[in-house]
């Protein structure tokens, strides 16, 4: 990619996120197809205690964007008035982030309507509440944007040069050597996306995500890809290798089809999972694949009442491993493992590598 702005990768890119909603400063996320820059833009403001308001301007004409226009009387006057968009957040609404998803899709003679929006808090006659400072009512307006750079082929124009000014930028880059994965396996489990899917990216980082602009095959992994395999693989059987592989390279494309398939026929192979949550089995399999397995279906399966068996059994793993369990458990919202005496044992062993 082109550098069109400062790269950034997942844990960067919340970070800054969670900055310019503070501040209140308009951010546009730059990043290929797929690599999760919407929802990444929606979780970060919902940790934080914003509701997420996601709108497509490409959807929109100039005269849209304003709202609908109608004729009212004012003092006597007749004019043209324009309607409140059904979106746009009113006086009480509280914390926002208004997110204008894939905003270079936008005509060049669009984007400009906007561009009061992420610099004055305007569009055509209406103004948020609170826009960058929260105002007397508790209200805040932040606005975030999203978009792929015009090289990547999906139908994007370049903003321009005045437009391109009025936010902060930053680029979304993958790299499967960060914790992206992690950062996007914590999502998917709150989203109850196959835990075969989970634990293959994990296991298989590379295969996670995989654009190149140059390519010229419909099918490929992204973030996006892997949680429609998801949608629809849920109710095929691991070990129906072929079936797998259809549904899976119809949206990953035929190699990280051929390779998730094989993973999902690999599982027959795993330890019986209700034995350790149980404390009746205790042999750890060989072989990575197998592992990333086990983390990633027992830290979805780890109550209170399990927890002593199953970091028992985890204990005889390695520490990446326990790693990964860990931040997964600490995810979970059922419970709060540092309230724990496993929380506190693994504090101790595992220290700084959990924070």
């Amino acid at each position: 990619m082109a550098m069109l702005a400062v790269q950034v990768d997942h844990r960067l890119c919340r970070d800054r996120i969670k900055l310019a909603i503070k501040s209140g400063q308009s951010l546009m996320i730059w990043g290929h197809p797929g690599i999760g820059k919407t929802e990444l833009s929606e979780s970060v403001a919902e940790s934080v205690g914003y509701t997420p308001i996601v709108v497509r301007p490409a959807d929109f004409d100039a005269i849209d964007a304003k709202g609908m226009p109608y004729k009212t009387e004012v003092d006597g006057n007749t004019i043209t008035a324009y309607a409140t968009p059904s979106w746009f957040p009113r006086p009480g609404c509280g914390k926002v982030v208004i997110v204008l998803d894939d905003f270079p899709q936008a005509p060049s003679a669009v984007q400009p309507v906007w561009s009061r929006l992420m610099h004055e808090g305007v569009l055509g006659e209406h103004k948020l509440p609170g826009f960058k400072t929260p105002d007397a009512n508790g209200d805040h307006c932040v606005v975030l944007l999203t978009g792929n750079p015009h090289t990547d082929r999906a139908s994007s124009y370049r903003m321009p040069s005045h437009v391109a000014n009025r936010p902060a930028h930053v680029t979304l880059e993958y790299d499967s050597n960060d914790d992206h994965v992690e950062q996007w396996s914590v999502w998917a489990d709150a989203n109850q996306v196959d835990e075969r899917i989970v634990s293959f990216c994990r296991f298989r980082s590379e295969m996670f995500y995989d654009f190149d602009p140059k390519r010229l095959e419909y099918a490929y992994p992204t973030a996006r890809s892997w949680v429609a395999v998801s949608n629809d693989a849920k109710d095929i059987d691991s070990d129906n290798e072929a079936l797998m592989q259809l549904v899976a390279g119809s949206w990953v494309g035929e190699a990280s089809g051929i390779e998730f398939a094989g993973y999902c026929k690999s599982l027959a192979n795993l330890p019986d999972v209700d034995g350790i949550l149980e404390g009746t089995v205790s042999e750890v399999p060989e072989g990575a694949g197998l592992q990333y397995a086990l983390v990633t279906f027992l830290s979805r399966r780890a109550t209170v009442d399990n927890l002593e068996n199953v970091w028992a059994y985890m204990s005889g793993m390695g520490e990446d491993y326990q790693v990964m369990w860990y931040k997964s458990v600490a995810s979970n919202e059922a419970f709060d493992i540092t309230q724990t005496g496993v929380g506190t044992e693994v504090a101790v062993k595992l220290g700084e590598q959990i924070l």
